[in-house]
């Protein structure tokens, strides 16, 4: 898609965070194989589906359940982690991977400097998510979605920038819906002036067109 080429164009060194969005047929696969050989059949030019994109198929399914193009125009932003970390580094890509340890030292640091959370906060969380049912988060897995809340809050507060380009100049900035509820306190980010509920939902990989990313 259009923002995943722009998105890699802006990201250099970590332009292998952004993989291809699969085609939609790809949800209804039972196995990795099968998977791959639907994108190749539904996409030009599409190669095998990579490993990572298959270990969230069930999680875009589940958007795409529910996506309308309603929904998608302002109630549901697709939102990539390291575009958000890309916009707190003053517009400058980051120089090491999320799971390195300067990765994540760095990510941590352009949190706080954000006012999105701090150490304490950080590992809070953390001790929470590692007593809980289910699978454990990782460290970058909590960085990335801390980042995400921040260009969450960035739509609503009318700041969040779009791709590709196009969208933007066509749609303005990303924003929410008029309130109709003040959004739940939350113990991770500072309190923000508009009194605007969080969106229905983000996710890295929204399917239904118009294909558009926000940071």
């Amino acid at each position: 898609r259009a923002c995943e080429q722009e998105a890699r164009a802006l990201l250099g060194p970590r332009r292998s965070s952004v993989f291809p969005t699969p085609a939609r047929a790809v949800l209804a696969a039972r196995d990795y194989p099968a998977a791959c050989a639907l994108n190749r059949a539904h996409h030009e030019r599409a190669k095998a589906l990579s490993k990572q994109t298959w270990f969230i198929v069930d999680k875009i399914a589940e958007v795409d359940r529910v996506l309308t193009p309603a929904l998608q125009r302002e109630q549901v932003h697709e939102i990539h982690p390291e575009l958000s970390f890309f916009a707190l580094n003053d517009e400058r890509p980051l120089s090491h991977p999320k799971k390195s340890t300067l990765g994540c030292l760095t990510r941590l640091s352009l949190l706080e400097a954000a006012g999105v959370c701090d150490m304490a906060a950080l590992r809070a969380a953390a001790e929470a998510l590692e007593g809980g049912p289910g699978e454990r988060a990782a460290l970058d897995d909590l960085l990335d979605a801390l980042a995400v809340a921040w260009s969450a809050r960035r739509a609503l507060e009318g700041r969040a920038r779009r791709l590709p380009a196009r969208a933007a100049a066509l749609l303005g900035p990303a924003r929410a819906p008029p309130p109709s509820r003040p959004p739940p306190a939350s113990p991770l980010l500072p309190p923000s002036p508009p009194a605007i509920p969080l969106p229905t939902g983000t996710t890295r990989r929204l399917l239904a067109a118009p294909s558009r990313v926000i940071w």
